[in-house]
């Protein structure tokens, strides 16, 4: 394989990246509310702790995918800026910390799930673990938010993607942000609550988008180039 397969190999991981995000949903089963009693919460995490870890497992997995995604994505938004690359920088930096909130507010409930840890902790300690899985989403917000605004100017700017990958950037930034506040209605229920959902729904949404022009700008170039 020559230089330019590789890239396009390594700008497929927002694909891959994708599709074993979307596997962890179905794998959580049917959660208790970010409300739910401890008897609640001991008994799902009891019941189901099997497919949580498995399903932390993949999310995990994801990370290392991600991560190759955003050497390749910043790669071509470096070329594609010029000078001094603030923005190619920025989403770099923004992703990693985003990819890394992502992860670790995983580890708390996931810890309760293995071998059955759940069934003798206190109720105090499964509310603490089971509200910080929830309110992972007011740092993502905010990061993720600065990732994806990052490359939607950089869109903007140089032309790199067709404009409405920018635009539907720039929507899924603004949801992004707006769910920040979602904490502050202290019912993910509520109207603004579930902007902070809506947010990682659009984001994923984005990351595939770009990661496949990704693969097919990639792919031109070498056909081009060829001929």
């Amino acid at each position: 394989m020559d230089t330019r397969q590789w890239e396009r190999l390594a700008a497929a991981t927002g694909i891959v990246f994708v599709i074993l995000q979307a596997a962890t949903g179905p794998l959580m089963g049917d959660s208790p509310d970010f409300d739910a009693g401890a008897g609640e919460i001991r008994e799902y995490l009891v019941d189901d702790g099997g497919t949580i870890l498995l399903a932390t497992t993949l999310n995990a997995l994801s990370a290392f995918f991600f991560i190759w995604f955003l050497g390749s994505l910043r790669s071509v938004l470096r070329v594609a800026e010029g000078g001094a690359g603030r923005l190619s920088a920025t989403a770099f930096g923004a992703g990693l910390v985003t990819i890394a909130l992502a992860v670790g507010a995983s580890v708390p409930i996931t810890a309760f799930a293995w071998e059955d840890t759940a069934a003798v902790a206190e109720d105090g300690l499964l509310r603490v673990a089971w509200n910080l899985n929830f309110l992972a989403f007011t740092p993502l917000g905010a990061t993720g938010a600065a990732f994806i605004l990052a490359v939607t100017v950089l869109i903007f700017r140089t032309r790199l993607f067709p404009a409405w990958v920018g635009w539907f950037g720039l929507l899924s930034g603004v949801v992004q942000l707006v769910g920040v506040f979602g904490m502050v209605a202290d019912d993910y229920d509520s109207p603004l609550g579930l902007f902070s959902f809506g947010g990682y729904v659009t984001t994923m949404l984005f990351i595939l988008i770009v990661s496949i022009y990704m693969v097919i700008e990639l792919g031109g170039n070498r056909t081009a180039a060829a001929k």
